[in-house]
């Protein structure tokens, strides 16, 4: 009905420009443009005043964390389904073209933009089925007028000078963006729990990395002391399952009386084979085999006088390449979570050039360098077993251990050296 009438103002307007005196041409044209411009008007009307239905359904849809480093923390978007105007939509944040100009440049060094995009559910559960991952789905307990609210702000959200944002992994991701268009809607009426798990953003990461060991360590070692801040109970829901723990747990005020934020909760799918969270000690392992190693190695050397630099230059060129790589990722992105990585004290970056200095005959002040690395690397072996600026990886200790151990040898290797010399 609205359709029609607005169509009759167009073609009222339509008749009121024709001029006798024009050609036939002129006025076909008029027409054609004029029939364009309403159907145009009509769509675009339509679109912006599109009033839900009270059969209209928001949820929050949670799919659990995958096998894949992308999705080893899950997933999180709102699901709006509106069965009497056909509206089907799964709104994601967190996701982004490939065919972005310069995508793996921006990509590494955190200014890749972003984007909110939407789908049909059934892409979502394909998706999920595919990859064995849980699907969950809570009703939220909303008003009409609140549903209404939160509709129109996501739809203004996908329009294409709204849609893309910087993506930071803790502070702006698919989660905290559903959490505060939430806020955004419903204001202050919403009351999240306010009961915190009393963990760190990087005591998160640990766990749900846990059953990928070398993936765990080589994140918690590149990270820096940002992710070390307390995470109160608002920020916890930076991760999926959290964001559906607090939603669940959250209370809403409707009028006088205050009800749960969540309504009715579904399984849209359960995996076969769920992700747990033990810890694997594959690494912690590895590290005490190469201090034993190391050990064993420096007795070795010290009761032979023996000076041998092979394996120290292969450590020290690996320990300066992770220096490399923190200090680019501190110093050279855009990540926030890669700052102020004091990890730097064993990974020094300099190693991969002064290896390659190292023989009996190398110059003082390379001694003097080893000796302040050993020194270095043995303040952040402290600082594993008592956290000070931040929190370094405890199953990583042995390693460090060992680089301090390496360093101390090697300086009095060239000491010994030197003395020979003289």
């Amino acid at each position: 009905m609205k359709l029609s009438l607005l169509f009759r103002e167009n073609s009222g307007q339509i008749e009121t420009i024709k001029q006798p005196k024009q050609g036939a041409k002129s006025c076909l044209l008029v027409l054609i443009l004029g029939i364009w411009w309403g159907l145009f008007s009509v769509y675009s009307a339509s679109a912006q005043t599109i009033i839900l239905s009270p059969q209209t359904k928001v949820s929050l849809v949670t799919v659990s964390p995958g096998e894949e480093l992308y999705s080893g923390f899950g997933h999180s978007a709102f699901w709006i389904s509106d069965p009497v105007y056909g509206i089907d939509r799964v709104y994601n944040y967190g996701t982004f073209d490939f065919r972005t100009e310069g995508f793996y440049v921006k990509f590494v060094r955190g200014q890749l933009p972003y984007m909110l995009s939407v789908s049909p559910i059934y892409n979502t559960l394909a998706g999920a089925q595919y990859e064995d991952r849980s699907v969950f789905e809570d009703e939220l307990n909303l008003t009409q007028s609140q549903k209404q609210r939160l509709y129109e702000l996501l739809e203004i959200n996908l329009l294409p000078e709204n849609k893309f944002y910087r993506y930071d992994f803790l502070f702006d991701n698919c989660s905290t963006r559903l959490r505060d268009m939430l806020v955004k809607a419903v204001g202050d009426s919403v009351q999240f729990s306010s009961k915190s798990k009393n963990m760190t953003y990087r005591d998160w990461i640990q766990y749900y990395m846990n059953q990928k060991p070398f993936i765990k360590t080589g994140m918690d070692i590149l990270l820096g002391t940002p992710t070390d801040k307390q995470a109160t109970a608002f920020d916890e829901m930076f991760l999926p399952d959290n964001l559906r723990e607090e939603f669940r747990e959250a209370k809403i005020r409707q009028g006088a009386t205050e009800v749960p934020l969540v309504t009715r909760d579904t399984v849209l799918f359960q995996e076969e084979k769920p992700i747990g969270h033990d810890v694997d000690y594959t690494v912690l392992i590895i590290s005490f085999v190469l201090l034993l190693a190391g050990i064993f190695q420096t007795r070795s050397q010290l009761l032979r006088n023996q000076i041998s630099f092979r394996t120290d230059r292969i450590l020290f060129f690996i320990a300066g390449l992770f220096g490399c790589l923190m200090a680019f990722l501190w110093f050279g992105t855009d990540h926030a979570v890669t700052q102020k990585n004091w990890n730097l004290l064993w990974a020094i970056p300099f190693h991969v050039v002064v290896v390659f200095l190292l023989r009996k005959s190398s110059p003082a002040w390379v001694r003097t360098y080893f000796a302040v690395s050993a020194v270095l690397a043995a303040i952040a072996l402290v600082f594993s077993a008592v956290t000070i600026f931040q929190e370094f990886n405890i199953e990583f200790a042995p390693v460090i251990a060992l680089l301090a151990l390496r360093a101390w040898a090697i300086q009095r290797q060239l000491a010994l050296s030197h003395a020979k010399r003289s």
